[in-house]
């Protein structure tokens, strides 16, 4: 027999669907493609309204690999939805007969030979909120299947997951600043990368660094170090703009991303014609008003913003994930992996901060919610923008540690 371990973030187990009392419904500006056995379902089905519906609305879709599609209404949302916000194909044919998106999201997984890992995915507000605001959200739990065959697919080594639990730790660690539990995970992967990612052959010298970093870490020896490095502004502001030309790309919630992008711009006097000095004051402000809104928001618990991080290490299957945008596969790009990440953070910060500032109040619940459901449409949808990140790297001559300097100022 062969034993395969089901990981799951406790927050994962207990996720439902809220329905028609989400933040921003699923059921709107989504492609759905449907295949032949659902469509003659809805054609064929004994509710008289879903298929009146199916008829003008479930199309044959000229799409290769699709056969077909629902076709939106003119407000952009999905026919079957009905005036309660619920779903009529739900509602009238059951579970079974929804479409494999409908069914499925925001649900997915990432299987190994020896391992699955369940996600669920940031563009749902419900599940922000679930993870942001749940103590322990990121408890992993650990489930054993007996398997008659071994499965196909690469197997999760042990260095590689090993590297993951690590630096999983010292972004959980407690401490005065989250950024200084950024700057040590940067500074585990920059000594581990020196070693060329050799770790079963320099595990105990490994294992010395990411000790002592932890400690440093929840004592706040790291805090003033960090600070003292230089975090240029004009390269923080390169990396706003690389999303801005993205954002307009974005159907679903891109609106409400769009407005808040324009929003950081004028915070930061970016819409004008300014000095580089004008635009640091700027940014200094939205920094101080960052410590403001983690003591007085709804992120003022010691767990929001480490479960935010634990998941992008989780979800993105950090440092070795054969998906990952830009070609960055396997352990020995996991400064690259992670540098993007910190990206991540950096625009959610500086852009949640701006909002904090222009509305004159602390953040709420639904803030965030909407806009990180909002941003992880967008890296959902438009596959481009790490290439680009990690182009202005290069552009900038950067390496992915300082990049990671540069962004973790506070």
């Amino acid at each position: 027999m062969f034993i395969h371990k089901i990981i799951t973030p406790m927050f994962i187990r207990r996720f439902e669907c809220v329905g028609s009392e989400c933040l921003s419904h699923c059921c709107q500006d989504w492609f759905i493609s449907i295949d032949k056995k659902t469509y003659k379902k809805y054609h064929s089905a004994d509710s008289i309204e879903i298929k009146q519906i199916s008829q003008e609305h479930v199309l044959k879709s000229e799409r290769a690999g699709t056969y077909a599609y629902i076709r939106l209404t003119e407000e952009k949302q999905c026919p079957f939805l009905t005036e309660k916000r619920l779903c009529g194909v739900y509602s009238k044919l059951g579970p079974s007969a929804m479409s494999d998106t409908c069914r499925e999201y925001p649900r997915s997984e990432i299987k190994y030979q020896n391992a699955t890992f369940k996600r669920l995915s940031l563009s749902c507000p419900e599940v922000v909120r679930q993870l942001l605001f749940s103590a322990d959200a990121m408890q992993l739990t650990e489930e054993e299947q007996y398997l008659k065959k071994v499965p196909q697919d690469a197997a999760l080594t042990d260095p590689q997951y090993l590297m993951y639990l690590w630096c999983l730790n010292l972004v959980q660690v407690p401490s005065p600043e989250f950024e200084d539990n950024l700057y040590a995970v940067m500074q585990l992967l920059t000594f581990i990368s020196k070693l060329n990612y050799d770790i079963e052959a320099n595990f105990d010298r490994i294992q010395g660094v990411y000790e002592f970093l932890l400690n440093a870490t929840e004592n706040g020896e790291l805090t003033a170090e960090r600070r003292a490095l230089p975090h240029p502004v004009s390269f923080q502001t390169a990396v706003l703009s690389v999303y801005g030309k993205f954002i307009p790309r974005l159907s679903r919630s891109g609106t409400f991303l769009f407005s808040t992008y324009i929003n950081t711009l004028k915070q930061l006097g970016m819409d004008e014609q300014q000095t580089a000095v004008r635009t640091e004051e700027n940014m200094a402000r939205l920094r101080s008003e960052w410590k403001v809104q983690q003591q007085n928001s709804c992120l003022n618990q010691p767990y929001t913003l480490r479960n935010l991080f634990s998941y992008l290490l989780y979800h993105s299957q950090f440092p070795h994930a054969a998906n990952f945008a830009g070609g960055v596969t396997g352990s020995r790009n996991a400064l690259s992996h992670f540098s993007l990440l910190v990206m991540d953070y950096f625009y959610l910060r500086t852009n949640l901060t701006a909002l904090a500032v222009t509305e004159e109040r602390v953040l709420k619940e639904s803030d965030v919610q909407l806009l990180l459901g909002a941003y992880f449409s967008l890296k959902m949808h438009v596959g481009d923008i790490n290439e680009d990140l990690l182009a202005l790297m290069e552009r900038c001559q950067m390496s992915d540690a300082i990049a990671c300097i540069c962004l973790l100022d506070n």
